[in-house]
This record gives structure tokens, sequence and C-alpha cells, in this order.
């Protein structure tokens, strides 16, 4: 591999690989792709380690700049000695026009990109039209999975502060993953099996956990990121309404009502003929 820090200097060849398992190759690969960048304000290059995601703004049908943009990357892959997989290459197009004219396949190193439904996007699958409904599946049943070693370090009689440790580390952090992308477009009925996984994992707890709801809450206000997931037992009723309302500051009437609605509805934006609050918004000390 040989590295460039000034034109004025003679390139050194470096024999010695660095194996792809090292802790360091990914941030040596981002420091090696650092020049690789979008030339055009409506198109985005997203790098992480060694994928590469180019984002393009069509307007009008003009997709010239982001055509240009490919055989840019292509071009700068070409003269830094890297290749494209184009086996893991894919396209794909949200359009939510109802008759979007046929596009022509984009070409990538003498070979058609296939056309894609859905892509996963570091963890999260992302669909043409922009749903959810594969997502959530997906990590719905990445974390029934992991409920089976919960209930495993159950029988070994581990104290309840290490069982919440390994489900906050190990099924919480799959439940949540870029959580704050796609919960507010989430249906009802995804939302829901989200909270069946949550009432499976508190089986081994003699309390609650926090619902994707009260995640939500904790991740949207500052206040509330200290808050720890014993303190919101919201699954006990009467008890909870208290320790929450506390925690955000909130009148114990807000709290129940907004409670209420989503156990009943799935949800707490505002129903017909119904004044309850939709936001939570923690007093400020």
């Amino acid at each position: 591999m040989a590295v460039v820090v000034n034109p004025g200097l003679d390139r050194s060849a470096h024999q010695h690989w660095i194996p792809q398992v090292c802790v360091l190759s990914p941030l040596l690969f981002s420091l090696y792709t650092n020049g690789c960048t979008s030339g055009h304000q409506s198109v985005k290059l997203l790098k992480f380690a060694d994928d590469t995601t180019l984002i393009g703004l069509i307007s009008d049908g003009d997709e010239s700049a982001y055509r240009g943009e490919i055989d840019r990357l292509v071009s700068w892959c070409s003269t830094n000695n890297l290749e494209f997989n184009s086996l893991k290459t894919v396209e794909m197009a949200v359009d939510f026009r109802k008759d979007p004219a046929p596009r022509p396949p984009v070409i990538l190193c003498d070979s058609p990109v296939s056309s894609a439904e859905s892509f996963c996007f570091l963890g999260t699958t992302i669909t043409k039209e922009l749903k959810w409904e594969q997502n959530i599946r997906s990590l719905t049943k990445k974390a029934q999975q992991r409920l089976y070693f919960l209930r495993q370090l159950k029988k070994f009689l581990l104290p309840v502060k290490m069982l919440v440790n390994f489900y906050t580390a190990i099924i919480e952090s799959v439940l949540t993953s870029s959580i704050t992308v796609w919960f507010a477009a989430a249906t009802a009925r995804d939302k829901a099996k989200l909270q069946r996984v949550i009432h499976s994992a508190e089986k081994p707890f003699r309390g609650g956990l926090a619902g994707v709801f009260w995640i939500i809450v904790l991740l949207q206000n500052p206040n509330s990121l200290q808050l720890e997931v014993t303190n919101l037992p919201i699954y006990q009723p009467g008890r909870g309404y208290k320790a929450i309302s506390k925690a955000l500051g909130l009148p114990r009437t807000t709290v129940r009502a907004i409670i209420y609605k989503w156990r009943k509805h799935g949800t707490v934006e505002n129903l017909l003929r119904s004044g309850w609050p939709t936001k939570i918004t923690p007093r400020v000390q």
C-alpha cells in the first residue's frame, strides 16, 4: 500500500499488510479513503469502514449529477487501487409517483447494478416505500433469539441487577437500534410486536421494564437520560405513575392518561374528540 503525504515526496511501499480482523483496520481504511468525497451538493457520499453509500436527489428526471458522481467514484477507486464488489452493490430508487418512468440501469465496472426492493444499511433494513415492517420483524427476531440466554441466566439464580444489565446490553440494544429513525413511522401493530418482546423479557424480573414508548421519551428528553430502567415500572399500576411523574416532572394524571392511551390504542397521538396530551416535556429545574 502506497501513502502519499506530500506530492514532492517519493512514494514508499509498505510490505506488511494489516489483517482485516485487526481493530485498526477500519481506522486505517477510513484514513486511506478520506479523499473520496462528493463533488455535487445534491449527492451525498456516506462511508463507514469499507461500506460506501451514495445518495442522490433526482429532480425533474435529471440524473446527470447522480450518474456523474458514480463515474467519479469508480474513477477514484481505480486510481487508488480499490475495487468494487459488484455482487454486494445494489441500487434502490425511492419514488412515490403513481406511474414512475422506467430508469436505465446503472453500469458499474462494465456490469449493470441490480435493483433492490430493500437493503440493509448499518443493520437497519430500508425499503423503497420507506416502511419499517421488515426492519421491525428483523429486530424482534434477533431479540427473541436472545431471550433464551436471559431465561438461562434466571435459572442460575443471578441477581436481578445483573439480569437487567444483560437485558439492557443484549436485548434492549437490539430493539432500540436506530429507533429514533423508524419509531415515529412505525404502525401500532409493529409497536405492539416490540412490546410483546419486552413483556416476555420482563418475566424473569419481579417488576416492569421500560416500554418502547418510554425508551423514546428517555432518548428525546436530555433531562431524563440519567434514569435507569428500574426507575420506570410502568407495568405496576398505581406505584409506577408516581415514579414516572416525579422523574419527568409531570402531573400524575397526565402520565396516567398517556399510559392508558398507549396501552389501549398503541399510540400517544391525539385521537378524535380527545384532549389528552401528545407530548411529554419535563420541567426544567
